[in-house]
């Protein structure tokens, strides 16, 4: 890798962050994990074996399709060995897939995701929980995203007023509040 002392020093200090380019060459060096290099935190495995659908679901995929099913809707959780998508919804005459995530880090009013990548065509569905508050579903489907190679992170912040924005500004709305 060529990168100036400068840049390195930037990176340490985080005052910036590797581009997507330089955390892959970075974690390949170190031989580390790509999102462990980029989140400090160690990937959640995919499920494995033959105890596929919801018995191998993560709680933010149970709770996302827990609410289209108590709202009508019909899911099919995924395979134990398929990534993406966590499951497929047909609700209210539309069939489509959804990646469920919750929050990776929490900082003050900073939210940061792990959504696996390609998303695709899929919903990138969030849960996000206040300590002493209810608990919201948003589509961070069209959210920006930072893309790793086989993962992206959706960093988003909360105004004076609790609303969620991305990093280019946009307002991302609840979807579903339970208090």
């Amino acid at each position: 890798m060529r990168v100036s002392v400068n840049t390195v020093h930037k990176w340490v200090h985080g005052v910036s962050r590797p581009r997507e380019d330089n955390i892959r060459a970075l974690a390949g060096l170190l031989q580390v994990d790509e999102v462990w290099l980029a989140l400090g935190r160690t990937p959640t495995p995919a499920a494995t074996g033959a105890n596929a659908g919801a018995d191998a679901a993560h709680g933010a995929a149970l709770l996302v399709a827990g609410l289209i099913e108590v709202r009508g809707g019909r899911v099919t959780f995924a395979s134990a060995s398929q990534d993406v998508p966590h499951f497929t919804a047909n609700f209210r005459g539309d069939r489509f897939d959804v990646i469920a995530v919750s929050p990776q880090t929490a900082s003050g009013e900073a939210l940061s995701f792990v959504v696996p990548e390609p998303v695709g065509d899929c919903r990138v569905m969030a849960v996000v929980a206040k300590e002493h508050g209810p608990v919201a579903v948003l589509d961070i489907t069209k959210a920006e995203r930072h893309n790793f190679g086989g993962f992206s992170v959706i960093e988003l912040t909360r105004d004076p007023e609790g609303r969620l924005h991305d990093a280019v500004g946009a307002v991302i709305p609840v979807q579903q509040e339970i208090a």
